[in-house]
């Protein structure tokens, strides 16, 4: 079994339970943001999991766990851009003007790609302990975590776009799997309206996540056996269960090339759904946007996971729902 969960951080010491209990042999997880989750996640899994892999492990898989000596945000240049930033730009309309802002009147992207990461993925009220004073904290900017029952073999992290800073860097996890093959663990670029990267030449969150899915085409093609899992947001429409398309095309290319979804023809349910109450609801729609894609092997069975309410709660695990794939290998 193989399952793509997105971490949501309001519900962080329920999700180690949760994910132990899964029937799985590999788990993709998203947005785990900081070193403290990670190291949580893997702790609390280990007897289901034994195996983890992120880009905070070093080059033979292992954890650091060792102590740093400054934060994330130092040094008197970073405190006046990020005070610039929290005063000057508080009043914009949206996020989109925000940066734009903090980009132009603060020197936003001239901070490190750790500091930037840490104050895009930090409430307001809690930056000064997480960014600026914390010295043993540190950002999985990827926000990508693997677990595995089997050994990760040759894991590796690789950036999209690994030359320039960014809001929000995308990159992928891969390894090695007993009897799966090459496991791709990512979180594509997701519609977050008015495109808003300051350094990168997109005219839309929809062509950088176009380049990023040719990314993933170019290093998948000359693989025999292969899964590619995690929120990929995009995914097509589906009217029959309600469900609109998005960045429909980057989907079809995917599929186009040999990767196929079970799950999108059976059972094809929202993951990211308007009834859920975590979700912006603003937004009126049911999309389809976390995929187990397989290629070279036959997926026998899919299936929607984690999309109850937590025990004593009034709402579930996460904003997006888990997809579960069981292939024959």
């Amino acid at each position: 079994m193989l399952k793509s969960i997105e971490h949501y951080d309001e519900r962080r010491d329920h999700i180690p339970s949760a994910i132990s209990d899964l029937d799985a042999d590999v788990v993709c997880l998203q947005e785990v943001w900081f070193e403290d989750d990670v190291k949580k996640i893997i702790k609390e899994t280990r007897d289901s999991f034994p195996s983890s892999y992120s880009a905070l492990h070093d080059d033979n898989g292992d954890l650091d766990t060792g102590n740093f000596n400054k934060p994330l945000c130092f040094g008197f240049r970073a405190y006046k851009r990020i005070l610039c930033s929290l005063t000057k730009c508080s009043n914009t309309a949206n996020n989109a003007e925000y940066i734009a802002c903090a980009a132009e009147r603060c020197g936003l992207m001239k901070l490190d790609q750790k500091c930037i990461s840490c104050l895009i993925l930090t409430p307001a009220s809690s930056i000064l302990q997480t960014c600026i004073t914390d010295i043993t904290q540190t950002v999985n900017s990827p926000g990508l975590l693997l677990l595995s029952k089997s050994p990760l073999r040759n894991p590796s992290t690789t950036r999209y776009i690994p030359d320039t800073k960014q809001v929000l860097p995308r990159s992928y996890l891969m390894a090695d799997v007993e009897r799966i093959g090459k496991v791709v663990c990512t979180h594509l670029t997701s519609n977050l309206g008015e495109y808003y990267e300051p350094l990168l030449s997109f005219a839309s969150w929809e062509e950088q996540q176009a380049e990023e899915v040719d990314h993933l085409l170019t290093l998948t093609a000359p693989m025999t056996q292969v899964v590619l899992m995690g929120d990929l947001n995009t995914g097509p429409e589906n009217a029959e269960n309600g469900i609109t398309g998005e960045f429909e095309e980057n989907y079809n290319l995917l599929t186009s090339e040999g990767l196929s979804s079970l799950y999108n023809e059976d059972p094809g349910l929202c993951t990211w759904c308007k009834e859920n109450p975590i979700t912006d609801q603003s937004y009126n729609v049911r999309l389809l946007l976390d995929h187990v894609m397989v290629k070279g092997m036959n997926a026998v069975s899919a299936q929607r996971l984690l999309d109850d309410n937590i025990e004593g709660q009034s709402f579930p695990l996460s904003d997006h729902y888990a997809v579960g794939v069981t292939v024959d290998v």
